[in-house]
Parts: structure tokens; sequence; C-alpha cells
């Protein structure tokens, strides 16, 4: 599996890099920091079989980044993980093409099963 990892804090891209990549070994992360070096990751190739996205980046916002990926992408499966878990956030992630949510609070076990 090829994941992007979409997320602008330092620590937590190194950490949920390394809980996805133990996955398994024929799982790859890719990690950008912005919404700016998805976009060019993407452009420059788009054969990903998943995007996980924080929804608070520096650059953009989530909701409008994860709208443009799944219309540029739409073979290409974007999933939310967030620190918010606002029910509205939630809805609103869902409704506007995200395939899940995971709040960032989740175990290490929940987000494997997520990406499942």
């Amino acid at each position: 599996m090829k994941v992007l990892l979409v997320d602008d804090h330092p620590l937590v891209l190194a950490a949920l890099q390394a809980v996805i990549q133990s996955i398994g070994s024929d799982t790859t992360v890719v990690g950008v920091d912005s919404a700016a070096a998805a976009r060019a990751t993407l452009a420059a190739d788009a054969d990903y079989d998943l995007v996980l996205l924080d929804l608070a980046l520096g650059d953009a916002d989530g909701f409008d980044v994860l709208v443009e990926f799944r219309a540029a992408y739409p073979a290409v499966p974007v999933v939310v993980v967030s620190a918010s878990d606002r029910a509205s956030d939630v809805i609103r992630a869902i409704d506007s093409g995200a395939m899940g949510y995971v709040p960032k609070k989740s175990s290490h076990g929940e987000l494997h099963e997520a990406l499942r």
C-alpha cells in the first residue's frame, strides 16, 4: 500500500509515518508538511492507494484540499486524520468526499483497523 500523509506538524507527521509504516513491509508512506507539497507530490505521481489528510494545515484549509483532491484524483481515497473530533467536522469531511475520519487521539490499533 502506498500512502501520502499530509500534516503540517513535524512531530505528528513523523509519529504517524512510523505507525502507518508498521502496518507491513509492503506499506510505503510519503509524508509532506503542506497542501502545496501534497499537490506537487500528487501532480508528479498520482499512483497512491490512500491519502491521509489533516484538516488544520498552515497553508490551506483542509476541507478545501479534500474537495480539491476528490475532484482531481477521484480514484484515490482520502481519509481525514484530525485532532478535531467534533461531529460537525466529521459530517462535513464525509459530505466533502472523505472515505473515513480518524481522530488523532485514536490508538495505533484503531488507526491500523481504519486503514485496512
